[in-house]
């Protein structure tokens, strides 16, 4: 469960954070270690069936149960592009 909440929390903050210069499916297929973008096309899938309320009360959700808000203000600092998605 913590990977599949992983991989929809970080899709939905890179999808939302303006300053991310790669392409945020690619960035969690390539932190989930998966061979193939279309096994991680299902967290997307699931994001984009939510509405924007669900989706901000998930966020809110998972800040207070795993108290995320440190990874948020770090997934704003990731550029994904010439380094490689490295965290600056």
């Amino acid at each position: 469960m913590l990977r599949h909440t992983y991989a929809i929390y970080t899709l939905l903050m890179l999808r939302t954070n303006p300053n991310f210069k790669g392409e945020p499916l690619m960035y969690v297929r390539d932190r989930l270690g998966h061979s193939s973008v279309q096994t991680t096309l299902v967290y997307l899938k699931q994001i984009e069936r939510l509405s924007g309320g669900e989706v901000l009360s998930i966020i809110n959700e998972y800040d207070q149960m795993f108290d995320l808000g440190f990874l948020r203000a770090t997934v704003h600092n990731v550029d994904h592009g010439d380094n490689g998605g490295e965290l600056r």
